[in-house]
Parts: structure tokens; sequence; C-alpha cells
């Protein structure tokens, strides 16, 4: 049996994904980290942000993590992301 080929994903998926991929982080985390470790050159806006994670949550990408009482829910790498990611090696840029 063969590798499956890697899912291309948007440049704004897979920093997301590269943010969280060692541990959960809510919204405003998520984006902070994707500015400074892009210098600037990547903007995550609250709208792409949201609809990103609900798209990556819908395909069993990631996952969310329980938050306590008046805190925010962090968004982390689902056991299916990890798998795609190991299968392929890595996720791949559009």
């Amino acid at each position: 049996m063969g590798r499956k080929k890697a899912e291309a994903v948007s440049a704004q998926w897979f920093q997301i994904l590269l943010s969280i991929v060692d541990g959960p982080l809510h919204g405003a985390a998520i984006m902070e980290e994707v500015l400074e470790r892009t210098d600037g050159s990547v903007r995550l806006w609250p709208g792409a942000l949201y609809g990103s994670l609900s798209e990556l949550f819908e395909r069993g990408w990631i996952r969310e993590t329980e938050a306590p009482e008046g805190r925010r829910r962090k968004e982390a790498v689902a056991a299916s992301g990890r798998s795609r990611r190991r299968g392929a090696g890595c996720w791949r840029r559009k």
C-alpha cells in the first residue's frame, strides 16, 4: 500500500496548523504567534482566522479543548491532523 498524497493547504491553514502543532492556543494567541513567526509578513484577521478554524474543525484536523468557566477555548491539532502530517512527512503549502 502506497503513501497517501499530501493534501495541499492554504497559506492561512498552514500558518494556523504550525501555530498549534506543539500545543493548544486560543485565537488571539494564534494571530500573535503567526505575526511574530513571519516577522509581520502574514497577518491573520479575525474573520479569516475563525473561518479557517471552523473549516479545519469540520475536516477533523483540529479540535477544541475544554476551557474552564470564563476562559477562552483553545484549538489544538487533532489526531487526524497529526496523522496526515506524519503520513505525508509534512503539510504542503498551496
